[in-house]
C-alpha cells in the first residue's frame, strides 16, 4: 500500500510538472485575459444587460460566464489520456507499476486540482476590475470555493471518462458539438433556472438533468444568498454525486480498454 501511494505521488508530480511548464501563459489566458474579456464585453459594452444599472440580474448573468472556462481547462488537463491511450502508450508503462484504478483517480485528481487552480483567480479578477458593481456584500467566499471545488471535480471525471470512450481525436468534435455545446448552454451561462422554468417548463424540468446547472445555481446561491437558486448544500451533493458516477464509469470503460485484470 505505501509502495502504490509513493508511486501514484511520482505520477502526480510528473503531471504537474508537465503542467507547470505551460502554467505562466495558461494561467495569463485564464486567470487573467478571459475574466478581463468578459468584464469588459459583459460589465462595460453592454452596461444595459450586464453588471449595468439593473445590477443583480446582470451580477446573476455574469457569474455564469465561468462555465466555459471550467470546462476548457478541465478538458486541456485530462485529453492527454486520450492521445496517450491512442499514440504514446506511457499508460502501458504506468500499468505496470500501478493499480488501473489508481491511474485512473490520479488523472482525476489531477484534473481537479488544475482545473480548480486556474478558476480560483476568476472572480476575485472581476471584483477587482469591477469594483462596486460587482456586490459581494452578500457572498460567502467557502460556499463559492465549495462549489468550484465540486464543479472541477465533477467535469474532471467526465472528461477522463469521455477520453477513455473515445477511439480516435476527430470524434472530440462530435462530443463538444452534440454534448458538450448543449451541456453548457443550457446550463445557466445565459439564465438561472427560474428563468428557464417561466419560459419553458419543459425546458427547465429536463435542464435539471444538466451538471452544469447545478455549477451555475450553486455559484449564483453562494454570491448572492437569495433563495432563487438552488441551495449550495444541494448543488454541491449533486455535483460531487455525479463526479462518483463519472469515476465509477470510466473505471469500467478504461478496464475494457486496456483489459487488465
Amino acid at each position: 500500500m505505501t509502495q502504490s501511494l509513493s508511486i501514484f505521488y511520482a505520477f502526480l508530480r510528473r503531471d504537474f510538472y508537465n503542467a507547470w511548464k505551460t502554467t505562466k501563459d495558461i494561467a495569463f489566458n485564464w486567470a487573467i485575459l478571459v475574466p478581463v474579456m468578459y468584464v469588459c464585453m459583459n460589465g462595460y459594452i453592454q452596461p444595459g444587460v450586464m453588471l449595468g444599472k439593473t445590477s443583480q440580474l446582470n451580477m446573476v448573468m455574469f457569474i455564469g460566464s465561468i462555465l466555459l472556462s471550467v470546462q476548457v481547462l478541465s478538458f486541456k488537463a485530462s485529453i492527454e489520456l486520450l492521445f496517450d491511450l491512442l499514440g504514446d502508450r506511457f499508460i502501458d508503462y504506468q500499468l505496470t507499476l500501478l493499480s488501473p484504478r489508481l491511474i485512473i483517480i490520479e488523472r482525476i485528481f489531477f484534473a481537479t486540482c488544475y482545473t480548480f487552480a486556474l478558476l480560483l483567480p476568476y472572480y476575485p479578477m472581476s471584483k477587482l476590475l469591477l469594483g462596486d458593481l460587482f456586490n459581494t456584500q452578500a457572498t460567502s467566499w467557502p460556499a463559492v470555493i465549495l462549489v468550484l471545488t465540486a464543479s472541477a471535480f465533477l467535469i474532471s471525471a467526465y472528461n477522463i471518462f469521455i477520453c477513455c470512450i473515445l477511439n480516435a481525436p476527430h470524434e472530440l468534435r462530435k462530443v463538444w458539438v452534440r454534448i458538450n455545446n448543449p451541456l453548457f448552454m443550457l446550463g445557466g451561462f445565459w439564465a438561472p433556472w427560474y428563468v428557464v422554468m417561466k419560459a419553458s417548463p419543459i425546458l427547465g424540468y429536463l435542464s435539471l438533468a444538466n451538471p452544469f446547472m447545478y455549477m451555475s445555481e450553486g455559484l449564483r446561491s453562494a454570491f448572492l444568498g437569495t433563495p432563487d437558486f438552488f441551495p449550495v448544500p444541494l448543488c454541491v451533493a449533486v455535483l460531487l454525486g455525479l463526479g462518483c458516477v463519472f469515476t465509477f464509469l470510466a473505471l469500467r470503460q478504461f478496464k475494457r480498454r486496456v483489459d487488465h485484470i
